[in-house]
């Protein structure tokens, strides 16, 4: 266990974001349904009406998803906001600006179109257009509805200890926050890049290169547990090849290292032993590479003898057969194929 120090507030930033766009809907009334008798309002109540084509404002979802994907890739989760390094304030704006600029075009053009919009939807739905006629809002209380805006700022603690106890949970806890994310992350990628392959292609890389690039980012956190981790993820990578088809050792290790990062308790003693010096991050590749085998379906098979065959490791589904007799084959290379590369 440990626990992050109250001393990085010294770097740290604070973004709080706030993304908000028209729905496009209304509340459906008695009126709507012609005056008939409904439940109390304790009881239930009525859905709602779209007054304009929903398609129209799905550019706003797009933007806000945008926004806070690039805070999750490079910040992390922090007192209802996403916290960072300092260094970090420009490209941190800069992204957040230009998110902002193309919501309020994108409001700007929705507003231009806006009654013919109305207009168009009551034309598609014509045997419902008187509910929709009594329901339209004006252009002017639409565009109050959009609102893009972000506040970055620094935090401190109060001088004062028990009012200052939550912040002080909250920093104490940024470590973990982060490690989490980490490992959430490689699980999506785990589940989307990796689960179940015996080859990827290059753009396989990407993904790992984004992990590596948050875990860099926010290092100032716990530099001496990120630090090995990062160095861990380099060497993985120099050790793909940098065009063509990945598979057989160069595709284990990436499996070894993702399914690493994917688990926080691993992720935490693979850096210790880097840290007390009991292990070199080659070394790490190297076992990635020769003892991981194949992840299917939350099924791992640590392939590292020549006498294993798909039957004798319990696989009956055929398209499976072929899979591991395949990574079978392909480990049982292992040895040949480092020597080959002269790496260790």
């Amino acid at each position: 266990m440990f626990t992050t120090e109250i001393s990085v507030l010294d770097v740290l930033y604070v973004v709080m974001l706030k993304i908000s766009f028209w729905s496009g809907m209304k509340r459906i009334s008695a009126e709507d349904l012609g005056g008939v008798n409904l439940p109390p309002a304790d009881l239930a109540s009525l859905g709602c009406k779209k007054l304009v084509d929903p398609n129209l404002l799905k550019v706003f979802g797009t933007i806000r998803c945008r926004a806070t994907t690039y805070l999750d890739r490079n910040a992390v989760r922090f007192c209802g906001g996403w916290s960072f390094h300092e260094d970090y304030a420009f490209n941190i704006i800069a992204h957040l600006d230009q998110c902002r600029t193309d919501f309020e075009n994108a409001r700007d053009a929705f507003l231009s179109q806006y009654e013919d919009a109305l207009e168009q939807w009551k034309c598609a739905h014509a045997e419902w257009a008187q509910i929709l006629e009594h329901s339209a809002v004006s252009s002017e209380e639409v565009k109050k509805k959009f609102n893009f805006n972000y506040q970055i700022f620094r935090m401190s603690p109060p001088n004062d200890e028990e009012v200052s106890q939550g912040l002080v949970a909250e920093v104490e806890n940024l470590g973990h926050a982060l490690f989490s994310e980490i490992a959430a992350d490689a699980k999506d990628v785990w589940k989307r890049v990796f689960e179940g392959r015996i080859s990827c292609s290059q753009k396989a890389l990407s993904p790992i290169r984004n992990i590596r690039e948050k875990l860099y980012a926010n290092s100032y956190i716990e530099p001496s547990l990120s630090a090995p981790l990062v160095r861990l993820i380099d060497q993985t990578l120099s050790y793909v090849n940098l065009t063509g088809s990945i598979e057989g050792v160069q595709l284990s290790a990436l499996q070894g290292l993702v399914s690493m990062l994917a688990d926080p308790d691993k992720m935490l003693e693979h850096a210790r032993l880097v840290i007390e010096g009991k292990k070199s991050e080659e070394a790490m590749v190297n076992d990635f590479a020769t003892s991981n085998g194949l992840y299917n379906s939350n099924l791992y098979i640590n392939i590292d003898s020549s006498e294993k065959t798909a039957e004798n490791i319990g696989v009956d589904n055929a398209d499976n057969i072929n899979i591991v007799q395949a990574n079978i084959y392909q480990q049982n290379q292992v040895k040949n194929v480092i020597d080959s590369h002269g790496l260790w």
